[in-house]
Parts: C-alpha cells; structure tokens; sequence
C-alpha cells in the first residue's frame, strides 16, 4: 500500500488477509500510528501481526505504544 489509509482499504475488500503487517510509521495521508489505531478497532484486522519498521530513532518506544507485536530498525 502507498500509505496507511490505502492499507486499510486494502485489508477491508480482501477476502484472504495476509498472515502479517509491515508498517512504516511513517507514511503520506494516514501515518503507521494512525494505521494502527484504526487496525485494531476492526473486529476482522485486529488478529493480523503486525511488525513495525522504522528509521525512527524512537521506533523501539513507538513499538510499545502501538502494542505491535516487533519492530525492525
């Protein structure tokens, strides 16, 4: 996905959801935070994995406040 809100739209019209999430958190339009928030609201999204990837210096902290299940540096 180009950004976090075309993600979202993605994974709502997929019949098969993908075993896990990369998410940037930086992204145009809705940023991974944001993807986040919205992703474990939903019902049907929230049980995908989801790995944070950041050139953040504060991805490890960010990690925790997005309760994702990693990260990558």
């Amino acid at each position: 996905a180009t950004n976090g809100q075309h993600g979202l739209d993605m994974l709502r019209t997929m019949d098969e959801l993908p075993f896990m999430i990369l998410l940037d958190l930086m992204m145009p339009i809705k940023d991974g935070m944001q993807f986040r928030a919205e992703q474990v609201q939903d019902e049907r999204l929230k049980k995908i994995p989801v790995v944070i990837m950041s050139a953040d210096v504060n991805v490890q902290k960010k990690n925790l406040q997005a309760q994702a299940d990693g990260y990558v540096k």
